[in-house]
């Protein structure tokens, strides 16, 4: 529907990618972003936990070896607080999509 808009009107080339192509795929950029993230983060610290001279995997591991129990337990709430990141990124993402999401509200009418 969209696309036959942008043809009556004449909209082409980079007026059309903007409004219609990036638009329509703007949702699931967000989402692979968002599940980026999280892996990212993931095989960061799994990562340093196994073959990594530094990083927070890694002092985690250290502290865990010396038996530092209260500095452990800091590296893993630092973890905690980096997975709200995850959170941010959702409060972003209604910012962004706001749209999108009134839109799939209104489409499954009233409750």
């Amino acid at each position: 529907m969209l696309e036959d808009t942008c043809r009556v009107y004449g909209i082409a080339g980079l007026a059309r990618l903007r409004h219609l192509v990036l638009r329509a795929a703007s949702p699931q950029i967000v989402t692979g972003m968002r599940h980026a993230l999280s892996i990212g983060i993931i095989l960061m610290v799994i990562s340093e936990m196994f073959a990594a001279s530094s990083g927070l995997g890694f002092t985690i591991i250290q502290f865990q070896r010396g038996f530092a129990i209260p500095e452990m337990w800091s590296g893993i709430l630092l973890l905690g607080l980096l997975g709200a990141l995850s959170l941010l990124f959702r409060v972003f993402e209604h910012q962004v999509l706001s749209w999108y999401h009134g839109l799939r509200r209104a489409q499954r009418g009233p409750a």
